[in-house]
């Protein structure tokens, strides 16, 4: 008797439990996007004869559905915690994690990938920089300086820099490894911290020949809390970052302009702060072109930067150094455009990319 009562009220309390969560779905508002994943969310699927004859409406809803569950983002954490904490797991979605700093596992080092990134150099420099001054650098990712320590699997820097210059011509090697250090990077987020990047920038001044101020002379300013790319990656209750941005007078009195979309902002757009992505604060964040303007410029050198996001955080501190900056993001600009917006004549160039982004070099087109 007592196990049909037990049976009997797990039963409804499962049923309640089921329905509950059906009706808390039905009438919780859908949100347009998760923070935490960096995304926009699918949109209810339009209800009609077509759409369901063809089956669109089902494959539709099935994307929709999971990504308004109610308790998404306590589910996630639950499943995070579980991965790390009861299946004594190392990494969740291939973010681990080490004394509370998050980092990704980009390991292996795909050698054709980098060997090809070089070749796409070689391709731009053909088109439109032969003559100049070009130089090239890459980026270390922090796992660099902290995963190996921990026995987690790491790409060979060092490797990874030897094939980028066998496969690239004409250009001069700026090293930049022992510029940085992994707490010079976000504990949440794979960018490297401005605040940091004294040595990079006077081993940058010091090889192409262009002058900065002391960085002790700029104004710190901060936006916090900063949810990093790998906070919502990891699905973990981890401690926010301080964003932290410099300026100065050449910085305010400067302007960026976006020559495709035709459009001026601020060097740091703070109403991007808390968004789905805050790292935007940094130059508008991902944008096929910038052009930077130094109305206090005492020099008439110009310089043309490829880069990757890390390069939104860097150019500002490279402003009092040049008349005029022109930044080119070649994961959103095809390299057969560049010349519609771009006059390329007498200015130094700078290819800067972080091992990330050689190690898929499909991102540059």
């Amino acid at each position: 008797m007592k196990s049909k009562i037990k049976n009997i009220i797990i039963s409804i309390g499962f049923v309640i439990f089921i329905f509950g969560y059906l009706i808390i779905g039905i009438i919780q508002p859908d949100s347009e996007i998760s923070f935490s994943e960096r995304r926009k969310l699918n949109k209810f699927p339009e209800i009609s004869w077509e759409s369901l004859i063809s089956g669109d409406f089902f494959e539709n809803f099935e994307k929709y559905a999971p990504d308004h569950a109610p308790f998404r983002e306590e589910f996630r954490t639950i499943k995070a915690l579980s991965h790390f904490y009861l299946f004594n797991q190392k990494d969740n979605n291939g973010i681990f994690i080490i004394n509370g700093n998050a980092l990704k596992i980009l390991y292996p080092l795909r050698e054709k990938s980098v060997t090809e990134a070089g070749e796409k150099l070689n391709e731009v420099y053909s088109a439109y920089l032969t003559g100049m001054k070009v130089y090239y650098t890459v980026i270390p990712d922090k796992n660099t300086y902290a995963a190996e320590k921990y026995n987690y699997p790491v790409i060979d820097f060092n490797r990874c820099v030897e094939l980028l210059g066998n496969a690239v011509s004409d250009m001069q090697y700026i090293d930049l490894l022992d510029c940085l250090a992994a707490d010079d990077f976000y504990k949440t987020d794979p960018h490297w911290s401005q605040v940091n990047l004294e040595k990079t920038v006077l081993r940058l001044s010091e090889i192409m020949d262009f002058k900065v101020p002391d960085i002790k002379t700029y104004t710190v300013n901060r936006l916090y809390p900063f949810y990093g790319a790998y906070y919502g990656q990891s699905a973990l209750p981890l401690a926010p970052d301080e964003l932290l941005y410099l300026t100065n007078d050449t910085i305010r009195n400067a302007t960026a302009y976006d020559p495709v979309s035709d459009t001026s902002f601020p060097i740091y757009n703070t109403e991007k702060f808390g968004g789905i992505d805050s790292y935007e604060v940094f130059l508008n964040g991902g944008l096929p072109l910038i052009e930077i303007t130094n109305n206090n410029a005492d020099t008439e050198k110009e310089l043309i930067l490829f880069r990757d996001s890390s390069g939104s955080s860097l150019a500002p501190l490279l402003i009092d150094g040049y008349k005029k900056i022109t930044l080119i993001d070649l994961r959103y600009i095809s390299a057969n455009l560049i010349g519609r917006f771009v006059d390329f004549k007498d200015q130094d160039v700078l290819f800067m990319y972080n091992i990330a982004v050689l190690n898929n070099n499909k991102m540059l087109k």
